[in-house]
């Protein structure tokens, strides 16, 4: 899914939505699997103002018939700070993923 970043990258605010958009289209079916849990996320974020790399916090989206419903509305930087997840280290993403899953290993075994 590079091209999001390319057009981060490009100052393309419109064609980046665009990119988001069709990945959107091509991750359906997966949605619609029984005893999933999806993550979706970025590795870094790229804002279009800036077309480069940034440290800012990336959003997060946890999906799956475990995973409590919070009331956001969109994925994106700010709503994203609105959800029940909140900020998190990237090393805690699969964890929670294995745990909405229902495959978190018990400690000690």
């Amino acid at each position: 899914f590079k091209q999001a970043d390319n057009y981060g990258h490009d100052g393309m605010p419109l064609h980046k939505r665009d990119a988001i958009s069709e990945v959107d289209r091509l991750m359906k079916p997966l949605l619609e699997l029984d005893n999933v849990a999806v993550a979706v996320t970025g590795d870094h974020a790229t804002p279009c103002e800036l077309k480069t790399h940034s440290g800012d916090p990336v959003p997060v989206l946890f999906w799956g018939a475990n995973v409590p419903r919070d009331g956001t509305k969109k994925f994106s930087e700010s709503e994203a700070l609105k959800g029940a997840a909140g900020l998190m280290r990237a090393e805690d993403v699969l964890r929670m993923l294995f745990n909405y899953a229902g495959r978190m290993p018990e400690l000690g075994k």
